[in-house]
């Protein structure tokens, strides 16, 4: 059974992304999961900060299947055209959202510069 949180929503959404933290790691991301898979959300990406991971989940026959990324490109099967380099999550100082949202925006992956 899905969490009270989730009485408010009327819509299913199709990817949710979270940031992990020391106390949220653990069991409470594994019990979402289990929550989100239930809901059918096609995705759910975590971004552990601490560890440089970015750990994909993609809803298969009802359950969700783990891979985790730490230096590639990441293409959301649940929203198309929608993609990331995960790179850009631990460049420090974060580039400039302009320059990324063109850049995942653009259909030619070699549009972007640094890509």
């Amino acid at each position: 059974m899905a969490s009270s949180i989730w009485i408010a929503f009327e819509a299913v959404p199709v990817l949710i992304i979270e940031v992990a933290s020391k106390s949220t790691r653990g069991p409470e991301l594994g019990t979402k999961a289990q929550e989100y898979a239930a809901l059918d959300t096609p995705e759910y990406w975590v971004v552990d900060f601490e560890r440089w991971l970015l750990a994909v989940h993609r809803l298969r026959t009802g359950r969700y299947e783990l891979t985790t990324i730490g230096s590639r490109r990441l293409d959301s099967s649940a929203l198309p055209g929608f993609w990331i380099l995960a790179d850009w999550l631990w460049q420090n100082p974060l580039p400039p959202i302009t320059s990324v949202s063109t850049a995942s925006s653009a259909r030619d992956p070699h549009l972007c510069r640094g890509c």
